[in-house]
């Protein structure tokens, strides 16, 4: 009996564990290592060996090697009317044989846009007719034309100085399909309105009623760029010439008609108010009618209402 509460007793014991002995090693394991200033010293001089003769390495590159060399770009080399030219002889190359009924090539599709990139490459009057040739067969394509492509090809025309080249496209639609918007219309007559017989202008104020336009007469830009046109023409004929009946009684029908319809906008004040100097038909509105009233107030002795005066400069924006 006592044995066994011996064994019982001993059992309770706690054993003992290994914490301490643990706790030292970890201790002594975390003491840094010792460098001895003789090591530390060693070690230095061998880091500077390394970059002993950096001098010397250098001394021996060449001269030549030293500086760099500029590399020419290659566009750099080529002029911008060079790399103008080949743009648009290769976007020309590219829609030919995709154009028709029966397209040689049908992929990749020609897009709409491409018109456009066409019309801006083309420096000469040459270009923009190669260009024309190709409309009709976008038509028997089945694809048409939008606003925007039409607006530019005529802004172009006349930038490049072939105004008639528009006016003959937009007299043949059934051949060219190519829309007019009033837009359009409005910058046809202010590049034929300088420099071109007023009958040209008359032909093309008749392609108004033909694509669904008001009639010129009626629009405001429209009227004032004819009426700037017959202006001009009268001024350069001579003193008999300008005292003839009919010229005189052509300037008393313009001043009528343009007094009429600027009457139906309330006034001339308040069409100038309504218009933005930043918009290029405001201006060629302007300066028309600053035009034709001067040369109202010479010949007949009455100009229209008061408006800003615009000088001529205006006119090529």
């Amino acid at each position: 009996m006592a044995s066994f509460a011996a064994r019982r007793v001993l059992c309770n014991l706690k054993t003992p564990t290994l914490a301490p002995i643990r706790k030292r090693y970890a201790f002594e394991s975390r003491r840094a290592l010792h460098v001895t200033p003789v090591v530390q010293k060693k070690k230095n001089t061998d880091f500077e060996d390394l970059f002993a003769d950096e001098g010397e390495i250098l001394s021996e590159v060449p001269e030549d090697l030293k500086t760099p060399v500029p590399v020419a770009s290659t566009s750099d080399a080529i002029p911008a009317s060079a790399r103008r030219q080949a743009k648009f002889d290769e976007l020309l190359v590219f829609m030919k044989p995709r154009l028709g009924k029966t397209p040689s090539k049908k992929l990749p599709l020609i897009r709409t846009g491409a018109w456009s990139d066409l019309f801006s490459l083309a420096t000469t009057k040459e270009q923009m007719e190669a260009v024309v040739e190709l409309m009709p067969q976008w038509q028997a394509s089945g694809r048409v034309f939008k606003d925007s492509n039409s607006e530019l090809f005529i802004r172009r025309c006349e930038q490049l100085d072939c105004p008639q080249l528009a006016l003959a496209v937009f007299g043949d639609y059934a051949r060219y399909n190519m829309p007019l918007t009033l837009t359009g219309a409005n910058q046809l007559l202010h590049s034929l309105h300088l420099n071109h017989p007023i009958e040209t202008l008359v032909t093309a104020a008749a392609l108004y009623p033909v694509y669904g336009l008001p009639p010129a007469g009626t629009v405001v830009t429209s009227a004032s760029l004819l009426a700037a046109a017959y202006v001009r023409v009268h001024e350069q004929k001579d003193a008999a010439q300008k005292e003839q009946p009919e010229p005189r009684n052509t300037l008393l029908e313009l001043r009528t008609g343009l007094d009429a319809l600027i009457s139906k906008h309330g006034s001339l004040k308040k069409i100038r108010k309504r218009m933005d100097s930043r918009n290029r038909e405001c201006v060629w509105t302007r300066w028309s009618l600053d035009k034709v009233d001067k040369a109202l107030a010479v010949t007949t002795g009455q100009g229209l209402s008061k408006h800003p005066k615009i000088s001529p400069e205006a006119a090529a924006v």
